[in-house]
């Protein structure tokens, strides 16, 4: 349920920074004088990345399974420290 709801930002990412995008070349940055769009760019960029990574997530949970539980760990006995007072003083 997570990734679809992912999956859904990031087409609205998709969607309204190509919008914001595409308004971007109204406005210019001074002095080079480039059009705010170049760093728009971005947002659009980023959720194509996100959604080509959450599909991937998707298919793959359908393929093998979304539940991987962790590997067991061996319980490996702690040895008792010694935190008594032993009398002598370290120098």
């Amino acid at each position: 349920m997570i990734r679809l709801v992912v999956l859904g930002v990031a087409l609205c990412l998709i969607w309204f920074g190509y919008l914001n995008y595409l308004r971007g070349f109204g406005s210019f940055r001074l002095p080079s004088g480039t059009p705010i769009a170049s760093l728009y760019a971005a947002i659009p960029f980023a959720g194509l990345l996100i959604a080509l990574f959450t599909i991937e997530q998707l298919v793959n949970g359908i393929r093998n399974g979304f539940d991987h539980p962790e590997p067991l760990e061996d319980d490996l006995p702690i040895p008792p420290i010694d935190a008594g007072a032993s009398g002598s003083a370290r120098p």
